[in-house]
């Protein structure tokens, strides 16, 4: 007899097609995929990744990930892919700057920085979910950004995801 498996704590965090993408529960009892948008910097529903995660095998473009990874990882893309004025950006600015003295300091001068840069990932991941919150309220942006991609690129490649969340039996299977 096999024990039983531990049950499924979400929110889950994958690195998706080389992106963020998190998984939550739907007030029904269903599953819903949010995949961070490189052009805005906000997470949109993206319930395709459901089905290429459930059928990933070892080596595809779907990796598991914890809160710290996602956190970071979602910083590194949204510094790199967006650019704008505020503070947000200064601090992205801090960051490379950490990054780039790491590199010429010696191993006792490194220990706090290695210490500051999840906070600094942690505090402006912090910053955007505050401003889109603003902004879901009906409040004007509070500073301007815009993505690195060229319009044209934007225009092709931004696009809303049709798939519907998961009902509750199919989140059920989905998490076995």
């Amino acid at each position: 007899m096999t024990p039983p498996r531990p049950p499924v704590t979400l929110p889950l965090y994958y690195d998706y097609a080389q992106s963020p993408l998190k998984v939550i529960a739907t007030p029904e009892g269903g599953l819903r995929a949010y995949k961070l948008n490189s052009f805005t910097g906000r997470f949109d529903v993206h319930n395709s990744a459901l089905i290429r995660i459930k059928l990933s095998r070892s080596g595809d473009e779907v990796f598991a990930s914890d809160e710290d990874e996602f956190i970071e990882s979602t910083e590194a893309h949204r510094s790199l892919d967006l650019r704008g004025d505020g503070p947000i950006f200064t601090v992205y600015q801090l960051r490379r700057s950490m990054t780039a003295a790491f590199k010429v300091l010696d191993e006792w001068t490194q220990q706090p920085l290695l210490t500051a840069i999840p906070y600094l990932y942690r505090w402006t991941f912090r910053m955007w979910e505050e401003e889109f919150a603003r902004q879901d309220a009906g409040e004007p942006p509070s500073f301007h950004y815009e993505p690195t991609a060229p319009p044209e690129v934007v225009e092709r490649l931004n696009k809303p995801d049709p798939t519907p969340d998961l009902a509750p039996l199919q989140a059920v299977h989905f998490l076995r």
